[in-house]
Protein backbone atom coordinates (compact mmCIF):
# COMPACT_ATOMS: atom_id res chain seq x y z
CA UNK A 1 0.00 0.00 0.00
CA UNK A 2 2.86 2.38 0.87
CA UNK A 3 4.62 1.62 -2.42
CA UNK A 4 1.39 2.24 -4.35
CA UNK A 5 0.91 5.58 -2.57
CA UNK A 6 4.51 6.57 -3.26
CA UNK A 7 4.14 5.59 -6.93
CA UNK A 8 0.94 7.64 -7.29
CA UNK A 9 2.58 10.69 -5.67
CA UNK A 10 5.64 10.29 -7.92
CA UNK A 11 3.49 10.05 -11.05
CA UNK A 12 1.45 13.08 -10.00
CA UNK A 13 4.55 15.20 -9.34
CA UNK A 14 6.14 14.02 -12.60
CA UNK A 15 3.01 14.93 -14.57
CA UNK A 16 2.95 18.36 -12.87
CA UNK A 17 6.60 18.98 -13.81
CA UNK A 18 5.87 18.03 -17.43
CA UNK A 19 2.76 20.27 -17.47
CA UNK A 20 4.75 23.26 -16.15
CA UNK A 21 7.54 22.56 -18.67
CA UNK A 22 5.03 22.33 -21.55
CA UNK A 23 3.94 25.95 -21.14
CA UNK A 24 7.57 27.09 -21.36
CA UNK A 25 8.15 24.88 -24.41
CA UNK A 26 5.07 26.24 -26.20
CA UNK A 27 6.32 29.77 -25.63
CA UNK A 28 9.81 28.77 -26.87
CA UNK A 29 8.33 27.17 -30.02
CA UNK A 30 6.29 30.32 -30.70
CA UNK A 31 9.46 32.39 -30.41
CA UNK A 32 11.58 30.19 -32.71
CA UNK A 33 8.77 30.06 -35.31
CA UNK A 34 8.70 33.85 -35.28
CA UNK A 35 12.51 33.87 -35.70
CA UNK A 36 12.67 30.91 -38.12
CA UNK A 37 14.00 33.18 -40.89
CA UNK A 38 17.13 33.69 -38.79
CA UNK A 39 17.75 29.91 -38.61
CA UNK A 40 16.99 29.46 -42.32
CA UNK A 41 19.40 32.25 -43.16
CA UNK A 42 22.08 30.50 -41.12
CA UNK A 43 21.37 27.22 -42.93
CA UNK A 44 21.52 28.86 -46.37
CA UNK A 45 24.78 30.54 -45.44
CA UNK A 46 26.28 27.11 -44.59
CA UNK A 47 24.99 25.62 -47.86
CA UNK A 48 26.41 28.51 -49.89
CA UNK A 49 29.75 28.06 -48.14
CA UNK A 50 29.86 24.32 -49.01
CA UNK A 51 28.84 24.95 -52.62
CA UNK A 52 31.54 27.60 -52.94
CA UNK A 53 34.17 25.22 -51.55
CA UNK A 54 33.07 22.50 -54.00
CA UNK A 55 33.48 24.83 -56.99
CA UNK A 56 36.97 25.79 -55.81
CA UNK A 57 38.11 22.22 -55.10
CA UNK A 58 39.95 20.26 -57.79
CA UNK A 59 40.83 17.09 -55.85
CA UNK A 60 38.12 14.45 -56.54
CA UNK A 61 38.25 12.89 -53.07
CA UNK A 62 38.05 16.24 -51.34
CA UNK A 63 35.29 17.29 -53.72
CA UNK A 64 33.41 14.05 -52.86
CA UNK A 65 33.73 14.73 -49.13
CA UNK A 66 32.41 18.26 -49.56
CA UNK A 67 29.57 17.05 -51.81
CA UNK A 68 28.60 14.35 -49.31
CA UNK A 69 28.65 16.97 -46.51
CA UNK A 70 26.38 19.10 -48.70
CA UNK A 71 24.08 16.06 -49.16
CA UNK A 72 23.95 15.57 -45.37
CA UNK A 73 22.90 19.19 -44.93
CA UNK A 74 20.26 18.94 -47.68
CA UNK A 75 18.96 15.54 -46.54
CA UNK A 76 16.50 16.85 -43.88
CA UNK A 77 16.24 20.29 -45.48
CA UNK A 78 15.37 19.97 -49.19
CA UNK A 79 14.71 16.61 -50.82
CA UNK A 80 15.29 17.59 -54.47
CA UNK A 81 18.62 19.24 -53.73
CA UNK A 82 19.62 16.26 -51.56
CA UNK A 83 18.90 13.83 -54.44
CA UNK A 84 20.86 16.05 -56.85
CA UNK A 85 23.77 16.22 -54.44
CA UNK A 86 23.88 12.42 -53.82
CA UNK A 87 23.74 11.85 -57.57
CA UNK A 88 26.90 13.96 -57.90
CA UNK A 89 28.41 11.90 -55.09
CA UNK A 90 27.73 8.72 -57.13
CA UNK A 91 29.46 10.24 -60.14
CA UNK A 92 32.48 11.30 -58.07
CA UNK A 93 32.73 7.89 -56.37
CA UNK A 94 32.76 6.22 -59.82
CA UNK A 95 35.64 8.53 -60.79
CA UNK A 96 37.46 7.42 -57.67
CA UNK A 97 36.88 3.75 -58.71
CA UNK A 98 35.66 2.83 -55.20
CA UNK A 99 32.85 0.28 -55.71
CA UNK A 100 31.87 0.18 -52.02
CA UNK A 101 31.64 3.99 -51.95
CA UNK A 102 29.53 3.98 -55.11
CA UNK A 103 27.24 1.32 -53.64
CA UNK A 104 27.04 3.35 -50.39
CA UNK A 105 25.95 6.47 -52.33
CA UNK A 106 23.34 4.50 -54.32
CA UNK A 107 21.99 3.08 -51.02
CA UNK A 108 21.81 6.63 -49.61
CA UNK A 109 19.97 7.79 -52.72
CA UNK A 110 17.52 4.91 -52.36
CA UNK A 111 17.03 5.80 -48.68
CA UNK A 112 16.40 9.46 -49.55
CA UNK A 113 13.76 8.41 -52.10
CA UNK A 114 12.24 6.09 -49.50
CA UNK A 115 12.10 8.89 -46.93
CA UNK A 116 10.39 11.23 -49.39
CA UNK A 117 7.84 8.61 -50.58
CA UNK A 118 9.37 7.67 -53.95
CA UNK A 119 9.32 3.91 -53.31
CA UNK A 120 9.68 2.80 -56.93
CA UNK A 121 12.76 4.93 -57.37
CA UNK A 122 14.13 3.66 -54.08
CA UNK A 123 13.70 0.04 -55.19
CA UNK A 124 15.35 0.85 -58.52
CA UNK A 125 18.50 2.39 -57.00
CA UNK A 126 18.99 -0.24 -54.29
CA UNK A 127 18.48 -3.03 -56.80
CA UNK A 128 21.61 -1.77 -58.59
CA UNK A 129 23.67 -2.77 -55.55
CA UNK A 130 25.20 -6.24 -55.26
CA UNK A 131 25.07 -7.03 -51.53
CA UNK A 132 27.65 -9.81 -51.88
CA UNK A 133 30.40 -7.35 -52.79
CA UNK A 134 29.74 -4.92 -49.86
CA UNK A 135 31.85 -4.54 -46.76
CA UNK A 136 30.19 -4.71 -43.35
CA UNK A 137 29.56 -1.00 -42.84
CA UNK A 138 27.98 -0.57 -46.29
CA UNK A 139 26.02 -3.81 -45.84
CA UNK A 140 24.51 -2.39 -42.64
CA UNK A 141 23.32 0.63 -44.64
CA UNK A 142 21.96 -1.78 -47.23
CA UNK A 143 19.92 -3.74 -44.65
CA UNK A 144 18.73 -0.53 -42.94
CA UNK A 145 17.55 0.97 -46.24
CA UNK A 146 15.57 -2.17 -47.16
CA UNK A 147 14.16 -2.31 -43.62
CA UNK A 148 13.07 1.35 -43.87
CA UNK A 149 11.72 0.97 -47.42
CA UNK A 150 9.53 -2.05 -46.65
CA UNK A 151 8.42 -0.50 -43.37
CA UNK A 152 7.31 2.68 -45.15
CA UNK A 153 5.59 0.67 -47.91
CA UNK A 154 3.74 -1.42 -45.31
CA UNK A 155 2.61 1.68 -43.45
CA UNK A 156 1.43 3.75 -46.40
CA UNK A 157 0.34 1.22 -49.04
CA UNK A 158 -3.22 1.65 -50.31
CA UNK A 159 -3.65 -2.11 -50.58
CA UNK A 160 -3.66 -3.26 -46.96
CA UNK A 161 -3.44 -6.92 -48.00
CA UNK A 162 0.19 -6.24 -48.93
CA UNK A 163 1.09 -4.71 -45.54
CA UNK A 164 1.79 -8.02 -43.82
CA UNK A 165 4.28 -9.09 -46.51
CA UNK A 166 6.02 -5.72 -46.41
CA UNK A 167 6.27 -5.79 -42.61
CA UNK A 168 7.66 -9.31 -42.74
CA UNK A 169 10.35 -8.26 -45.23
CA UNK A 170 11.13 -5.20 -43.08
CA UNK A 171 11.53 -7.37 -39.96
CA UNK A 172 13.77 -9.79 -41.84
CA UNK A 173 16.16 -7.03 -42.87
CA UNK A 174 15.98 -5.56 -39.37
CA UNK A 175 17.00 -8.88 -37.84
CA UNK A 176 19.90 -9.13 -40.27
CA UNK A 177 20.91 -5.56 -39.41
CA UNK A 178 20.78 -6.10 -35.63
CA UNK A 179 22.87 -9.25 -35.91
CA UNK A 180 25.71 -7.21 -37.43
CA UNK A 181 25.74 -4.17 -35.14
CA UNK A 182 27.72 -3.66 -31.94
CA UNK A 183 25.33 -4.24 -29.05
CA UNK A 184 26.60 -1.15 -27.20
CA UNK A 185 26.29 1.22 -30.16
CA UNK A 186 23.78 4.09 -30.44
CA UNK A 187 22.53 2.66 -33.74
CA UNK A 188 21.85 -0.74 -32.18
CA UNK A 189 19.71 0.93 -29.52
CA UNK A 190 17.83 2.81 -32.24
CA UNK A 191 17.04 -0.37 -34.16
CA UNK A 192 16.18 -2.26 -30.98
CA UNK A 193 13.72 0.46 -29.95
CA UNK A 194 12.18 0.29 -33.43
CA UNK A 195 11.80 -3.47 -33.11
CA UNK A 196 10.08 -3.15 -29.70
CA UNK A 197 7.83 -0.42 -31.07
CA UNK A 198 6.74 -2.60 -34.01
CA UNK A 199 6.07 -5.42 -31.56
CA UNK A 200 3.95 -2.93 -29.51
CA UNK A 201 6.13 -3.50 -26.47
CA UNK A 202 6.16 0.20 -25.66
CA UNK A 203 7.52 -0.12 -22.12
CA UNK A 204 10.63 -1.92 -23.42
CA UNK A 205 10.90 0.64 -26.22
CA UNK A 206 10.82 3.44 -23.63
CA UNK A 207 13.55 1.76 -21.57
CA UNK A 208 15.79 1.61 -24.64
CA UNK A 209 14.93 5.25 -25.33
CA UNK A 210 16.14 6.11 -21.80
CA UNK A 211 19.57 4.83 -22.85
CA UNK A 212 19.50 6.62 -26.20
CA UNK A 213 18.55 10.02 -24.80
CA UNK A 214 21.51 9.95 -22.41
CA UNK A 215 23.99 9.64 -25.29
CA UNK A 216 22.21 12.06 -27.68
CA UNK A 217 23.57 15.58 -27.68
CA UNK A 218 20.87 18.12 -26.78
CA UNK A 219 19.94 20.44 -29.65
CA UNK A 220 21.12 18.12 -32.45
CA UNK A 221 19.04 16.40 -35.15
CA UNK A 222 19.75 13.05 -33.46
CA UNK A 223 18.32 14.45 -30.20
CA UNK A 224 15.22 15.56 -32.11
CA UNK A 225 14.73 12.01 -33.47
CA UNK A 226 15.24 10.40 -30.06
CA UNK A 227 12.77 12.77 -28.36
CA UNK A 228 10.27 12.20 -31.19
CA UNK A 229 10.31 8.42 -30.62
CA UNK A 230 10.18 9.06 -26.86
CA UNK A 231 7.02 11.09 -27.32
CA UNK A 232 5.51 8.35 -29.48
CA UNK A 233 6.36 5.72 -26.81
CA UNK A 234 4.68 7.79 -24.11
CA UNK A 235 1.67 8.36 -26.35
CA UNK A 236 1.15 4.65 -26.94
CA UNK A 237 1.36 4.12 -23.16
CA UNK A 238 -1.40 6.72 -22.63
CA UNK A 239 0.72 9.50 -21.08
CA UNK A 240 -0.53 12.44 -23.16
CA UNK A 241 1.22 15.20 -21.18
CA UNK A 242 4.60 13.46 -21.48
CA UNK A 243 3.94 12.77 -25.17
CA UNK A 244 3.30 16.45 -25.88
CA UNK A 245 6.33 17.46 -23.83
CA UNK A 246 8.80 15.31 -25.80
CA UNK A 247 7.21 16.08 -29.18
CA UNK A 248 7.60 19.78 -28.28
CA UNK A 249 11.27 19.19 -27.41
CA UNK A 250 11.78 17.45 -30.76
CA UNK A 251 9.95 20.18 -32.69
CA UNK A 252 12.03 22.88 -30.99
CA UNK A 253 15.28 21.17 -32.10
CA UNK A 254 13.97 20.67 -35.65
CA UNK A 255 13.04 24.33 -36.07
CA UNK A 256 16.36 25.55 -34.68
CA UNK A 257 18.23 23.16 -37.00
CA UNK A 258 16.08 24.17 -40.01
CA UNK A 259 14.84 20.58 -40.46
CA UNK A 260 12.11 20.64 -43.08
CA UNK A 261 11.42 16.88 -43.00
CA UNK A 262 9.87 16.96 -39.55
CA UNK A 263 7.12 14.90 -37.99
CA UNK A 264 7.11 16.24 -34.41
CA UNK A 265 5.40 19.56 -34.97
CA UNK A 266 2.47 18.32 -37.06
CA UNK A 267 2.01 15.33 -34.72
CA UNK A 268 1.86 17.80 -31.78
CA UNK A 269 -0.55 19.98 -33.76
CA UNK A 270 -2.88 16.98 -34.27
CA UNK A 271 -2.94 16.27 -30.51
CA UNK A 272 -3.59 19.91 -29.64
CA UNK A 273 -6.40 20.01 -32.19
CA UNK A 274 -8.08 17.00 -30.60
CA UNK A 275 -7.82 18.73 -27.23
CA UNK A 276 -9.48 21.90 -28.54
CA UNK A 277 -6.43 24.17 -28.67
CA UNK A 278 -7.30 25.25 -32.21
CA UNK A 279 -5.29 28.48 -32.37
CA UNK A 280 -2.01 26.86 -31.39
CA UNK A 281 -2.57 23.70 -33.45
CA UNK A 282 -3.39 25.79 -36.54
CA UNK A 283 -0.26 27.87 -36.04
CA UNK A 284 1.92 24.76 -35.68
CA UNK A 285 0.45 22.78 -38.59
CA UNK A 286 0.64 25.85 -40.83
CA UNK A 287 4.36 26.16 -40.16
CA UNK A 288 4.78 22.40 -40.57
CA UNK A 289 3.08 22.57 -43.96
CA UNK A 290 5.47 25.34 -45.04
CA UNK A 291 8.40 23.10 -44.03
CA UNK A 292 6.91 20.09 -45.85
CA UNK A 293 6.43 22.17 -49.00
CA UNK A 294 10.03 23.30 -48.86
CA UNK A 295 11.25 19.72 -48.35
CA UNK A 296 9.18 18.47 -51.36
CA UNK A 297 8.54 15.02 -49.93
CA UNK A 298 5.39 13.12 -50.93
CA UNK A 299 5.06 11.17 -47.70
CA UNK A 300 5.09 14.18 -45.42
CA UNK A 301 2.56 15.91 -47.69
CA UNK A 302 0.28 12.87 -47.41
CA UNK A 303 0.69 12.83 -43.65
CA UNK A 304 0.37 16.54 -43.00
CA UNK A 305 -2.44 17.19 -45.49
CA UNK A 306 -5.20 15.34 -43.56
CA UNK A 307 -4.13 16.94 -40.30
CA UNK A 308 -3.96 20.34 -41.96
CA UNK A 309 -7.37 19.81 -43.54
CA UNK A 310 -8.89 18.67 -40.25
CA UNK A 311 -7.38 21.57 -38.30
CA UNK A 312 -8.22 24.00 -41.07
CA UNK A 313 -11.84 22.83 -41.14
CA UNK A 314 -12.12 23.06 -37.38
CA UNK A 315 -10.39 26.42 -37.47
CA UNK A 316 -12.86 27.63 -40.10
CA UNK A 317 -15.70 26.16 -38.09
CA UNK A 318 -14.49 27.97 -34.99
CA UNK A 319 -13.90 31.09 -37.05
CA UNK A 320 -17.45 30.93 -38.45
CA UNK A 321 -18.76 30.32 -34.96
CA UNK A 322 -16.70 33.25 -33.72
CA UNK A 323 -17.95 35.38 -36.61
CA UNK A 324 -21.52 34.44 -35.78
CA UNK A 325 -20.89 35.33 -32.15
CA UNK A 326 -19.23 38.54 -33.30
CA UNK A 327 -22.21 39.41 -35.47
CA UNK A 328 -24.54 38.66 -32.57
CA UNK A 329 -22.35 40.76 -30.29
CA UNK A 330 -22.25 43.59 -32.84
CA UNK A 331 -26.05 43.53 -33.12
CA UNK A 332 -26.31 43.36 -29.34
CA UNK A 333 -23.82 46.20 -28.97
CA UNK A 334 -25.71 48.20 -31.60
CA UNK A 335 -29.00 47.67 -29.79
CA UNK A 336 -27.31 48.40 -26.51
CA UNK A 337 -25.81 51.57 -28.02
CA UNK A 338 -29.27 52.67 -29.19
CA UNK A 339 -30.67 51.87 -25.75
CA UNK A 340 -27.79 53.70 -24.07
CA UNK A 341 -28.33 56.71 -26.37
CA UNK A 342 -32.01 56.74 -25.46
CA UNK A 343 -31.13 56.39 -21.80
CA UNK A 344 -28.55 59.15 -22.17
CA UNK A 345 -31.11 61.59 -23.57
CA UNK A 346 -33.69 60.47 -21.00
CA UNK A 347 -31.20 60.86 -18.15
CA UNK A 348 -30.05 64.22 -19.56
CA UNK A 349 -33.66 65.41 -19.66
CA UNK A 350 -34.30 64.18 -16.14
CA UNK A 351 -31.04 65.76 -15.03
CA UNK A 352 -32.09 69.11 -16.46
CA UNK A 353 -35.47 68.75 -14.75
CA UNK A 354 -33.73 67.80 -11.55
CA UNK A 355 -31.36 70.77 -11.88
CA UNK A 356 -34.35 73.09 -12.44
CA UNK A 357 -36.14 71.55 -9.46
CA UNK A 358 -32.99 71.94 -7.40
CA UNK A 359 -32.75 75.61 -8.38
CA UNK A 360 -36.40 76.16 -7.44
CA UNK A 361 -35.85 74.26 -4.22
CA UNK A 362 -32.74 76.34 -3.54
CA UNK A 363 -34.72 79.56 -4.10
CA UNK A 364 -37.47 78.24 -1.84
CA UNK A 365 -34.89 77.25 0.75
CA UNK A 366 -33.25 80.66 0.49
CA UNK A 367 -36.64 82.39 0.91
CA UNK A 368 -37.48 80.03 3.73
CA UNK A 369 -34.11 80.78 5.31
CA UNK A 370 -34.77 84.52 5.04
CA UNK A 371 -38.26 84.05 6.49
CA UNK A 372 -36.79 81.82 9.18
CA UNK A 373 -34.18 84.45 10.01
CA UNK A 374 -36.86 87.15 10.06
CA UNK A 375 -39.04 84.92 12.25
CA UNK A 376 -36.06 84.22 14.50
CA UNK A 377 -35.38 87.95 14.80
CA UNK A 378 -39.08 88.57 15.45
CA UNK A 379 -39.02 85.84 18.10
CA UNK A 380 -35.96 87.40 19.65
CA UNK A 381 -37.65 90.81 19.64
CA UNK A 382 -40.83 89.25 21.00
CA UNK A 383 -38.83 87.42 23.66
CA UNK A 384 -37.08 90.65 24.59
CA UNK A 385 -40.42 92.43 24.59
CA UNK A 386 -41.89 89.69 26.77
CA UNK A 387 -38.97 89.94 29.15
CA UNK A 388 -39.38 93.69 29.21
CA UNK A 389 -43.12 93.29 29.68
CA UNK A 390 -42.51 90.79 32.46
CA UNK A 391 -40.12 93.22 34.10
CA UNK A 392 -42.64 96.02 33.69
CA UNK A 393 -45.37 93.81 35.05
CA UNK A 394 -43.19 92.92 38.00
CA UNK A 395 -42.32 96.55 38.47
CA UNK A 396 -45.98 97.49 38.07
CA UNK A 397 -47.01 94.79 40.51
CA UNK A 398 -44.34 96.00 42.88
CA UNK A 399 -45.32 99.62 42.31
CA UNK A 400 -48.95 98.71 42.89
CA UNK A 401 -48.03 96.87 46.05
CA UNK A 402 -45.96 99.84 47.22
CA UNK A 403 -48.67 102.26 46.28
CA UNK A 404 -51.31 100.22 48.07
CA UNK A 405 -49.18 100.06 51.17
CA UNK A 406 -48.18 103.72 51.05
CA UNK A 407 -51.63 105.01 50.13
CA UNK A 408 -53.08 103.22 53.15
CA UNK A 409 -50.38 104.64 55.41
CA UNK A 410 -50.72 108.01 53.68
CA UNK A 411 -54.42 108.21 54.54
CA UNK A 412 -53.67 107.06 58.04
CA UNK A 413 -51.00 109.78 58.43
CA UNK A 414 -53.24 112.40 56.88
CA UNK A 415 -56.00 111.48 59.33
CA UNK A 416 -53.54 111.69 62.22
CA UNK A 417 -52.22 115.07 61.03
CA UNK A 418 -55.76 116.39 60.59
CA UNK A 419 -56.49 115.30 64.17
CA UNK A 420 -53.24 116.95 65.33
CA UNK A 421 -54.02 120.14 63.37
CA UNK A 422 -57.51 120.18 64.89
CA UNK A 423 -56.01 119.71 68.36
CA UNK A 424 -53.45 122.45 67.57
CA UNK A 425 -56.27 124.74 66.35
CA UNK A 426 -58.27 124.08 69.52
CA UNK A 427 -55.23 124.81 71.63
CA UNK A 428 -54.53 128.09 69.73
CA UNK A 429 -58.21 129.04 70.10
CA UNK A 430 -58.08 128.46 73.81
CA UNK A 431 -54.90 130.46 74.15
CA UNK A 432 -56.36 133.31 72.10
CA UNK A 433 -59.53 133.37 74.23
CA UNK A 434 -57.38 133.40 77.31
CA UNK A 435 -55.28 136.17 75.74
CA UNK A 436 -52.19 134.10 76.26
CA UNK A 437 -50.37 135.72 73.37
CA UNK A 438 -46.90 135.30 74.78
CA UNK A 439 -47.49 131.60 75.33
CA UNK A 440 -48.59 131.26 71.71
CA UNK A 441 -45.56 133.18 70.54
CA UNK A 442 -43.30 130.95 72.61
CA UNK A 443 -44.94 127.79 71.24
CA UNK A 444 -44.56 129.06 67.65
CA UNK A 445 -40.86 129.67 68.27
CA UNK A 446 -40.27 126.11 69.68
CA UNK A 447 -38.52 123.75 67.16
CA UNK A 448 -39.07 120.63 69.21
CA UNK A 449 -42.47 119.98 67.78
CA UNK A 450 -41.05 120.03 64.22
CA UNK A 451 -38.23 117.68 65.20
CA UNK A 452 -40.64 115.38 66.92
CA UNK A 453 -42.89 115.35 63.90
CA UNK A 454 -39.96 114.63 61.55
CA UNK A 455 -38.76 111.86 63.85
CA UNK A 456 -42.21 110.33 63.84
CA UNK A 457 -42.45 110.74 60.04
CA UNK A 458 -39.13 109.00 59.48
CA UNK A 459 -40.08 106.27 61.95
CA UNK A 460 -43.32 105.61 60.12
CA UNK A 461 -41.47 105.70 56.74
CA UNK A 462 -38.93 103.17 58.01
CA UNK A 463 -41.68 100.96 59.40
CA UNK A 464 -43.71 101.05 56.20
CA UNK A 465 -40.64 100.52 53.96
CA UNK A 466 -39.29 97.57 55.95
CA UNK A 467 -42.76 96.10 55.99
CA UNK A 468 -42.71 96.15 52.15
CA UNK A 469 -39.03 95.17 51.84
CA UNK A 470 -38.23 93.11 54.95
CA UNK A 471 -34.80 91.96 53.60
CA UNK A 472 -33.68 95.40 52.48
CA UNK A 473 -31.05 95.86 55.22
CA UNK A 474 -29.36 92.48 54.56
CA UNK A 475 -29.57 92.88 50.77
CA UNK A 476 -28.22 96.44 51.01
CA UNK A 477 -25.25 95.32 53.14
CA UNK A 478 -24.52 92.43 50.70
CA UNK A 479 -23.81 95.04 48.04
CA UNK A 480 -21.15 96.68 50.22
CA UNK A 481 -17.69 95.50 50.99
CA UNK A 482 -17.61 93.59 54.29
CA UNK A 483 -15.66 96.25 56.19
CA UNK A 484 -18.17 98.99 55.22
CA UNK A 485 -21.42 97.20 56.03
CA UNK A 486 -23.85 99.22 58.23
CA UNK A 487 -25.11 97.88 61.53
CA UNK A 488 -28.70 98.92 62.60
CA UNK A 489 -28.71 100.91 65.79
CA UNK A 490 -32.35 100.02 66.40
CA UNK A 491 -34.38 97.19 64.87
CA UNK A 492 -37.06 98.44 62.49
CA UNK A 493 -35.26 101.73 61.96
CA UNK A 494 -33.17 102.69 58.93
CA UNK A 495 -29.82 104.41 59.02
CA UNK A 496 -29.73 107.77 57.20
CA UNK A 497 -27.57 106.23 54.39
CA UNK A 498 -30.03 103.38 54.00
CA UNK A 499 -32.99 105.80 54.03
CA UNK A 500 -31.53 107.70 51.06
CA UNK A 501 -31.22 104.46 49.05
CA UNK A 502 -34.62 103.30 50.32
CA UNK A 503 -36.10 106.35 48.53
CA UNK A 504 -34.06 105.43 45.41
CA UNK A 505 -35.51 101.89 45.66
CA UNK A 506 -38.97 103.48 45.68
CA UNK A 507 -38.09 105.28 42.43
CA UNK A 508 -37.13 108.69 43.76
CA UNK A 509 -33.73 109.18 42.16
CA UNK A 510 -33.51 112.99 42.03
CA UNK A 511 -31.15 114.17 44.77
CA UNK A 512 -33.15 117.44 45.20
CA UNK A 513 -36.36 115.60 45.93
CA UNK A 514 -34.57 113.24 48.29
CA UNK A 515 -32.99 116.24 50.02
CA UNK A 516 -36.42 117.94 50.28
CA UNK A 517 -37.95 114.83 51.87
CA UNK A 518 -35.10 114.26 54.31
CA UNK A 519 -34.56 117.99 54.98
CA UNK A 520 -30.94 117.92 53.74
CA UNK A 521 -29.20 119.95 51.08
CA UNK A 522 -28.88 118.34 47.58
CA UNK A 523 -25.14 118.51 47.89
CA UNK A 524 -25.24 116.50 51.09
CA UNK A 525 -27.42 113.83 49.42
CA UNK A 526 -25.00 113.71 46.49
CA UNK A 527 -22.06 113.21 48.86
CA UNK A 528 -23.90 110.41 50.68
CA UNK A 529 -24.57 108.64 47.40
CA UNK A 530 -21.00 109.04 46.15
CA UNK A 531 -19.50 107.86 49.42
CA UNK A 532 -21.60 104.66 49.51
CA UNK A 533 -20.84 103.88 45.86
CA UNK A 534 -17.18 103.96 46.78
CA UNK A 535 -17.84 101.41 49.54
CA UNK A 536 -19.79 99.05 47.25
CA UNK A 537 -18.50 95.87 45.67
CA UNK A 538 -19.51 97.02 42.15
CA UNK A 539 -19.54 100.78 41.93
CA UNK A 540 -20.97 100.93 38.41
CA UNK A 541 -24.02 98.75 39.06
CA UNK A 542 -24.60 99.67 42.71
CA UNK A 543 -27.68 101.84 42.32
CA UNK A 544 -29.17 99.47 39.68
CA UNK A 545 -28.66 96.59 42.11
CA UNK A 546 -30.43 98.66 44.82
CA UNK A 547 -33.45 99.04 42.53
CA UNK A 548 -33.64 95.23 42.18
CA UNK A 549 -33.84 94.52 45.92
CA UNK A 550 -37.04 92.68 46.70
CA UNK A 551 -37.71 91.76 43.04
CA UNK A 552 -38.73 88.11 42.78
Amino acid sequence: MRKLTFLMCFLFLTAQVYADGLDSLYKAIDVVIMNSDKYLSKKEHLLDSLRLQITKTVDVREKFDLEYALFQEYRPYQNDSALTSISRCIALSEKLGDNNLTAFCRIKKALQNSVSGFYTEAQYYISKVDSKQLNDSVLQEYYYTYCHLYGEMARYTQDKSLSYGYYKNSDTYLDSLISMIDKDSFRYQEYLETQYYKARDFKSALKINDLRIKSAQIGTHDYAKVTYFRGMDYGELGYKTEQKYWLAQSALCDIKNSVMDQASLWSLAGILNSEGDIERSYRYVEYSWICTSKFSGHVRSWLVSPVLTMINNKYKENLNRANNRLRFLLISVGLLAILMTGLFFYVSRKRRQLASARNLLKLSNDNLMIRSQELSMANERLSAFNEELTTLNEQLAESSSIKEAYIGKFFSLCSEYIDKLDQYRSMVKRKLKARQYEELFRISQDEQMKAAELTELYSKFDSIFLHIFPTFVDDFNSLLKPEFRIQQSERGKLHTDMRIFALIRLGIEDSSKIAEFLHYSPNTIYNYRARLKGKSIDRDSFEDDIKKIGVK
